[in-house]
């Protein structure tokens, strides 16, 4: 379906010209060109890049339901799971509410132990290993010959910005943002599980990347 730009109104993906205002319509074959595209994204993991490919195609097609799709498919794995299921019904897909299979219900996040904070800094946001000096524990940073940071004389884990690899050094845990909540369900105890019928056997793949 192509949705009028200046008007709203419906069309079939075919027409050049809407139906009610008579305004031109975006060109199919640009719109698959562009589908095309977010799809490669998809298939090698870019998943920013492909729902912010998304968004362009829907500013030219509100009504491009496989745009809405790979959106949902980019917004889940980009930790959006609220977005995901809006992404989701716009797509014309339907879905079961159950409960969250990550936290089982209990709605806080399972990865940093209620607390918020990230499991390797504990808070703290530098680099464990190094303890926040940036330089290789085992060589001091001395050693050209060092078989663990290869010369470099930097910490392998931090890459020598001493910063913690994990959050980041944001401090807070990576999955929940310190807000304590599932990253999954958000904190609403539930999880919404796509109804395979109906999606195309070609885009089902994506459900499980």
């Amino acid at each position: 379906m192509k949705i009028c730009g200046y008007c709203g109104a419906e069309n079939e993906i075919s027409y050049l010209y809407c139906v009610n205002c008579n305004n031109d319509l975006p060109k199919q074959e640009k719109i698959d060109k562009m589908l095309s595209l977010a799809q490669k994204h998809l298939d090698n993991g870019e998943f920013r890049a492909a729902y912010r490919q998304c968004d362009k195609i829907l500013k030219l097609n509100v009504g491009s339901a496989e745009s809405w799709f790979f959106r949902a498919i980019s917004a889940r794995k980009l930790r959006m799971a609220e977005h995901a299921k809006d992404c989701f019904t716009n797509a014309g897909v339907e879905f079961d509410l159950v409960t969250c299979p990550e936290c089982r219900g209990r709605s806080l996040c399972v990865h940093c132990g209620d607390e918020g904070k990230c499991f390797m800094c504990r808070g703290v946001g530098n680099c464990s290993i190094c303890r926040g000096n940036g330089t290789c524990d085992y060589c001091g940073g001395d050693a050209s010959n060092c078989a663990v940071c290869k010369g470099t004389g930097q910490c392998p884990s931090c890459k020598g910005n001493s910063e913690c690899p994990e959050c980041g050094g944001a401090g807070s845990c990576k999955y929940c943002k310190g807000t304590r909540e599932c990253h999954v369900c958000g904190g609403t105890r539930k999880a919404a599980v796509v109804k395979e019928e109906g999606i195309p056997a070609e885009l089902r793949k994506y459900l499980n990347i």
